[in-house]
C-alpha cells in the first residue's frame, strides 16, 4: 500500500494521482479504487475536499467524487488508520446526502446521513460531526422540522467554535439566522447576522458573506432602518459580482426582490420576484416556489393588486402535480389571499402562511 503519511492532501503528488483516476472512464472507478496506487486515504481526502468545492455549484460531479473517496476507504486498512477512515466515509456520506437534498431526492438524502450518522465514530466534538450536523440541518429545515434544523446548527456552531474554525462558524450562524428571519424575529435574527459577518472574510466566502449582508439588510429594512439596508444591499452586489454558482445568484436575487418589498420598491421587486420564481419553476422547486409567490403576493396586496394572488395560485395548481405538499402550499397562498380580502393584519398573515407552507404538521391546524 503507498505510504498513508506525510504528503499533504494537496500535495502536487497526490493531485496528480487523483487526475489520473478521473481520467479512468467512470464505469472503471471501483475497480480502479482497488488498484494499489490508488488505495491511499490522502488521495480519498483530497477526493472529498474536492468534493465539497461542487458541492452546491455542480451537485452531480460533487456526488461522483465523494462516492469515489468512499470507494477509496471503504476496503481495509491496518488498525492504525481506521479512525481516519470513517472520517473520511462520514464526509464522504454527509456530502452525498446534501446533494440528494439539493437534487430534490429527500429519501436518498435521509439514507445517505444515516451512513454517515454510522461513520461518525470519534469523539463528540469532532469537526466532522459538525459537518455532518451543518448539512443534516438543511434537510431537517426542508422537511419542516427547524427546531431540530436550529439545534444541529447550534451543536455545529460549538463544535466549529472550539476547532477554530472562523468560516464554518460564520455559515452556521448565518443559516440560523436566516430560520429567526423566517419566523419574524428580526432582532436575534440582526444580531446573529452582525456575528456571523465578523467571522466571515469576505475574499474566502464571497457568495456566503453576500447572502449574509443581504439578510441583515432584510432585517434591518423590515424594521424601518432604510438607509443602512441599503448601504448593505450595495456591499452585498460587489460581493456578488465575483460569484459564478447559479444556485447562489438565483438565491441572492431572491434576497434582492424580498429586500426591494420591505424598501418600497415594488415596481423592482415584481419583477426580480417574478424572474425568480421563473427560475424556481423550471427547476421543479415547489416549497421554494410557494415561498416566492407568498413574497410577490405581499407586493401586489401591498400595490391593490391582490386580484393577482389567484394568478399565482391558478399556475402552482397547473404547474405541479396534486400532492399532499402542493395542497398544503395553495392553502397557505389562499388563505393569505382571504385575510387581504378581508382587510387582516397583512403581516400576521404572512407569517401563518409561511409557517403552513415551511412545516408539514402545521397543516393540522386547519382540520
Amino acid at each position: 500500500m503507498p505510504d498513508q503519511g506525510p504528503l499533504q492532501s494537496g500535495s502536487t503528488e497526490v493531485r496528480q494521482l487523483m487526475n489520473e483516476l478521473l481520467a479512468i472512464e467512470r464505469h472503471r472507478w471501483q475497480e480502479a479504487a482497488r488498484e494499489e496506487r490508488f488505495r491511499n486515504l490522502l488521495l480519498a481526502e483530497l477526493l472529498v475536499a474536492e468534493s465539497g468545492r461542487f458541492e452546491e455549484a455542480c451537485p452531480e460531479k460533487a456526488e461522483e467524487l465523494a462516492n469515489l473517496a468512499r470507494m477509496i476507504a471503504d476496503q481495509p486498512y491496518p488498525g492504525l488508520l481506521v479512525a481516519r477512515v470513517d472520517r473520511i466515509l462520514a464526509r464522504s456520506y454527509a456530502l452525498q446526502g446534501n446533494v440528494r437534498r439539493l437534487s430534490g431526492d429527500r429519501h436518498g438524502a435521509e439514507e445517505r446521513f444515516q451512513k454517515a450518522a454510522s461513520a461518525l465514530t470519534g469523539p463528540p466534538n469532532g469537526v466532522e460531526r459538525a459537518f455532518y450536523c451543518q448539512r443534516l440541518a438543511c434537510l431537517r429545515e426542508e422537511q419542516g422540522h427547524v427546531e431540530e434544523a436550529t439545534a444541529l446548527l447550534w451543536r455545529a456552531v460549538g463544535i466549529f467554535r472550539e476547532a477554530r474554525a472562523m468560516e464554518a462558524q460564520g455559515a452556521c450562524l448565518s443559516r440560523i439566522a436566516f430560520l429567526f428571519l423566517h419566523g419574524n424575529e428580526l432582532e436575534p435574527a440582526s444580531r446573529l447576522f452582525a456575528q456571523a459577518r465578523g467571522l466571515l472574510t469576505f475574499e474566502c466566502s464571497p457568495a456566503l458573506a453576500a447572502r449574509c449582508s443581504l439578510g441583515m439588510a432584510l432585517c434591518l429594512a423590515a424594521l424601518g432602518q432604510g438607509e443602512p439596508a441599503r448601504s448593505l444591499r450595495m456591499e452585498s452586489r460587489v460581493l456578488g459580482e465575483v460569484v459564478l454558482d447559479s444556485r447562489v445568484l438565483l438565491e441572492l436575487d431572491w434576497l434582492e426582490g424580498r429586500l426591494a418589498l420591505h424598501l418600497g420598491e415594488h415596481q423592482e421587486a415584481i419583477a426580480t420576484l417574478c424572474s425568480v420564481r421563473r427560475r424556481l419553476f423550471v427547476q421543479r422547486r415547489l416549497l421554494d416556489v410557494a415561498l416566492c409567490s407568498l413574497d410577490l403576493a405581499r407586493v401586489f396586496v401591498a400595490t391593490e393588486q391582490a386580484a393577482r394572488v389567484q394568478e399565482l395560485i391558478d399556475e402552482m395548481q397547473v404547474v405541479f402535480p396534486v400532492s399532499l405538499d402542493q395542497v398544503r402550499m395553495l392553502v397557505a397562498l389562499h388563505d393569505f389571499l382571504e385575510s387581504a380580502r378581508s382587510g387582516k393584519d397583512m403581516d400576521g398573515a404572512a407569517l401563518e402562511a409561511v409557517d403552513l407552507i415551511r412545516r408539514p404538521m402545521a397543516i393540522l391546524k386547519k382540520l
